[in-house]
């Protein structure tokens, strides 16, 4: 893997705006859901996820830069 230079643009925030947690927070309170996750999103994300966890496959090692294990 190589890296490759990037430029850093570095932002100082207003005094009037408000940080990103301050917004979520207000935002929760007055009730507005758009920037959270819905119920059905997160029961589907479950969905697929869950049958994983309750039954993994096995690990099988395999010799670093193959492809596939013997």
């Amino acid at each position: 893997m190589r890296g490759e230079p990037v430029e850093l643009i570095a932002r100082h925030q207003s005094q009037t705006e408000k940080s990103p947690y301050e917004r979520l927070l207000g935002d929760a309170i007055r009730g507005d859901t758009s920037l959270f996750t819905q119920d059905e999103t997160v029961e589907a994300a479950w969905r697929v996820v869950d049958p994983v966890l309750r039954d993994p496959l096995p690990v099988v090692e395999y010799e670093p830069g193959s492809w596939v294990p013997i």
